[in-house]
């Protein structure tokens, strides 16, 4: 019989193990990183992280007004109220501008801001007049409701962040 290791001697005819080696175990694995450069990539690695976290937390809370205010236009829409509306956009304006340039405006003025700041031309056009009635208590003189409501939620939703 032969043996399965060179070992020059035949192991099972003398009897003899001394001619046997240990088993050789290989290196452990390494459990840190392979190359030093790594030690700087994750340290900058977590900064980018805590840095982007907090920049998504700030935006969220600079658009928590837009939220609200997309929450109260719902809730005017379903009870009919379109006279609290224009109440609720000069208050959204005056939140996402400066406050010289929106207080002052009204009637054709104002219509022609809401166009002029993301209502896309809605404003002056038939949803501006009955935003005017609405403005001034005749509310029950708003001819399409819900186009008015439909404008005012688009000009919200294309608020930014407050400056």
């Amino acid at each position: 019989m032969t043996p399965f290791w060179p070992t020059g001697q035949d192991v099972a005819a003398t009897g003899d193990l001394s001619a046997l080696h240990d088993v050789v175990l290989p290196a452990p694995v390494p459990t840190g990183p392979v190359a030093p450069g790594w030690a700087l990539v994750w340290p900058a690695l977590a900064i980018f992280f805590v840095v982007l976290t907090v920049q998504c937390w700030r935006r969220h809370r600079a658009l928590a007004y837009r939220r609200e205010a997309l929450v109260a236009c719902a809730r005017l829409r379903g009870s009919g109220l379109s006279a609290e509306l224009p109440v609720l956009l000069k208050s959204v304006a005056l939140r996402a501008f400066p406050r010289k340039r929106v207080a002052s405006l009204s009637g054709p003025a104002w219509s022609r801001f809401l166009d002029e700041t993301g209502g896309g031309g809605c404003f002056g056009a038939g949803a501006g007049k009955d935003l005017s009635r609405a403005a001034y208590g005749r509310g029950s003189e708003v001819r399409d409701a819900a186009a008015l409501f439909d404008a005012a939620e688009a000009w919200i939703r294309a608020r930014g962040p407050a400056s």
